[in-house]
C-alpha cells in the first residue's frame, strides 16, 4: 500500500510539474513568491481595519501572525527535519525526469509544505472570518495556484501540500474558535456578541475589491511573464 502510495504520488507529480513553455515558468515562478501578493495582502488587511474597531483588529492580527508562526513552526521546525523526507529536486531516482525552474530546487527536505499550510491557512481563517463568497471563492484559488506553483517548480510532492493543506486548515479553525471566545472586544454587549458567534457583517464593497485585487495581480504576472519570456528572443 505505501509503496503504490509513493508511486501515485510521483506519478501526479510530473504529470503536474513544470512545462516546455517560457511564459509558464515565469508566470509560476512569480506566484509561488510572496512578494507578489503583497497587493492582496494589504486590501485584506483594509478589509479588516475599515470593519473592525482597533481592538478587534488587534487581535486578528495578532491571531494571523500567530497562525502564520505556528504553522510554519509545525511544518519547516518540526516535521521537514523529524520525517527527512527528500524534496523531488533533491531525489536522484526523479533527477532525469523532474523539470526544475531557473534551477531553483529549495531545501534537503520538503514534508510538509509550508506554503500550502501558511496559505490554505490563511485561507481559510479569513473565510470563516468574511462570511463571503467572492472572498471565499478568491482566497482559495489564490491558496490553490500558490500550492499548485510548489509542484510546478519540482519542490513539492502532492502528499506535502495535502498534509500541509491539511495542517492550515486544523490550525485556522482552532485560531477561529479562540477569536470567538473574544465577544467583549467588540462592544460593550458581552451576551448579544457572543450569540452572534462574534460575527461582523464585511462591506461588499471592501469583498468586491478582493477578487479584483487578486484578478489585477494575475494580470500583471501574465504580462510581466510575457515580457520575461520574449526577451531572450530580442
Amino acid at each position: 500500500m505505501a509503496e503504490r502510495l509513493v508511486s501515485w504520488d510521483w506519478s501526479l507529480l510530473l504529470f503536474l510539474n513544470g512545462s516546455d513553455y517560457a511564459f509558464v515558468d515565469e508566470v509560476f515562478w512569480a506566484i509561488t513568491k510572496t512578494v507578489t501578493w503583497l497587493p492582496l495582502f494589504v486590501v485584506l488587511f483594509c478589509a479588516i481595519v475599515r470593519n473592525n474597531d482597533w481592538r478587534r483588529t488587534l487581535l486578528l492580527v495578532i491571531l494571523l501572525a500567530i497562525l502564520v508562526a505556528s504553522t510554519d513552526m509545525f511544518t519547516s521546525g518540526f516535521c521537514k527535519p523529524f520525517f527527512h523526507r527528500l524534496r523531488p529536486s533533491h531525489n536522484p531516482e526523479l533527477a532525469d525526469a523532474l523539470r526544475v525552474v531557473k534551477g531553483y530546487r529549495g531545501g534537503m527536505y520538503g514534508f510538509m509544505s509550508s506554503h500550502a499550510a501558511n496559505t490554505f491557512g490563511v485561507a481559510m481563517f479569513l473565510t470563516l472570518l468574511f462570511r463571503s463568497r467572492l472572498a471565499t471563492l478568491t482566497l482559495f484559488l489564490w491558496a490553490s495556484l500558490s500550492s499548485y506553483s510548489r509542484m510546478y517548480l519540482g519542490v513539492h510532492y502532492p502528499t506535502d501540500i495535502l498534509c500541509g493543506a491539511s495542517t492550515g486548515f486544523l490550525f485556522s479553525t482552532i485560531l477561529y474558535h479562540v477569536y470567538a471566545k473574544f465577544p467583549m472586544l467588540a462592544s460593550g454587549n458581552k451576551s448579544q456578541d457572543a450569540a452572534r458567534g462574534n460575527l461582523v457583517e464585511y462591506r461588499h464593497a471592501d469583498m468586491k475589491l478582493i477578487p479584483i485585487t487578486f484578478a489585477l495581480t494575475i494580470i500583471f504576472v501574465m504580462i510581466r511573464a510575457a515580457w520575461l519570456a520574449c526577451m531572450p528572443c530580442t
